[in-house]
């Protein structure tokens, strides 16, 4: 089945050729490429010539409307089951695609499926290979907690089913450039699991003129998605923030010795401090939403006939 790849591009003529050239070269051979030029002041166009004889090559342009926009209007151009998300300065290794499609055939339930990646400088050369293996949590399954607390994939290593994203919803352009982040969570809090390969499978480019450049841009936009996260699960994110309470717990009785995970709890408590305001109202909206069920005259009776489990011994 067909796998789209879709890759915005703006002012990255200088890469996009080795992005282009990556999708091609990939053993699973049944992809579509398509290249989006986002109102680019260079010439990727011309650095993409000889890849328009191809027919499973699509090149479009439009005006410089970012890449969320970018990417959504190549989801509307492509004709993938499964669609893959590159931008033009990164590049993938050859294996990616066949082994994200296989993990998605063995397992049609997942939302998507994602690998670690290898970080590189402006020429290519390696900065540092991919530790998400490392972090000491669990990165397959439910990463909805984990998810609330930090994005930490990008696009690029990502596979998803067409489906989900008709479910969910494509990228959202009011939170850019955490776009991505958003919609990881969108798919997780509709109750999509994920599963990790870990393997090192793309290469993410970094360099000044990447978008990941402004950090304070990146903090304000990740505050909007969680505020937008919480107004649309509410109760899932009140859950998940008993969950991480629990793992809080957890790591604490085992921090002796453990350098790695008493950083790592730092640094959980300090974004549950920076989103403590937001998280308090998921977790209020949830304990209204069960004392108005516990008001319930029939909620109360079918509590009392063991129907359902009483909070209060005198429920």
């Amino acid at each position: 089945m067909l796998v789209s790849i879709i890759i915005p591009c703006y002012n990255q003529a200088r890469f996009v050729h080795q992005a282009v050239a990556s999708c091609f070269a990939q053993t699973y051979a049944d992809v579509q490429v398509i290249v989006i030029d986002d109102g680019s002041t260079d010439d990727p166009r011309g650095a993409l010539q000889e890849f328009f004889a191809r027919e499973n090559f699509i090149f479009l342009r439009q005006e410089n409307r970012g890449v969320a926009h970018a990417r959504n209007a190549g989801i509307a151009a492509s004709k993938g089951t499964w669609l893959k998300f590159l931008d033009a300065d990164d590049w993938l290794d050859t294996t990616i695609v066949q082994k994200q499609v296989d993990a998605l055939r063995a397992n049609p339930h997942l939302g998507f499926v994602y690998c670690d990646m290898v970080r590189v400088n402006e020429r290519g050369k390696i900065i540092e290979r991919g530790r998400l293996a490392e972090r000491g949590v669990a990165l397959d399954g439910d990463l909805f907690p984990l998810l609330l607390l930090d994005g930490f994939f990008p696009p690029l290593t990502v596979l998803l089913p067409r489906q989900v994203l008709e479910r969910v919803g494509e990228f959202d352009q009011t939170v850019a450039p955490c776009e991505d982040y958003d919609l990881w969570l969108r798919i997780a809090g509709h109750g999509y699991p994920a599963q990790f390969l870990p393997e090192a499978l793309a290469y993410y480019r970094r360099h000044d003129a990447g978008a990941s450049h402004d950090r304070a841009r990146l903090a304000q936009q990740q505050r909007a998605v969680l505020k937008k996260i919480v107004a649309q699960f509410p109760l899932r994110v009140a859950d998940a923030l008993f969950e991480i309470g629990v793992q809080f717990n957890a790591v604490n009785g085992e921090r002796a010795g453990a350098l790695t995970r008493e950083a790592q709890q730092r640094a959980w408590i300090a974004q549950l401090e920076r989103d403590k305001e937001i998280l308090q109202h998921a977790a209020d909206t949830r304990e209204h939403y069960l004392q108005t069920l516990e008001s319930n005259s029939l909620f109360r009776a079918q509590v009392r006939l063991g129907i359902f489990p009483s909070r209060e011994p005198n429920l």
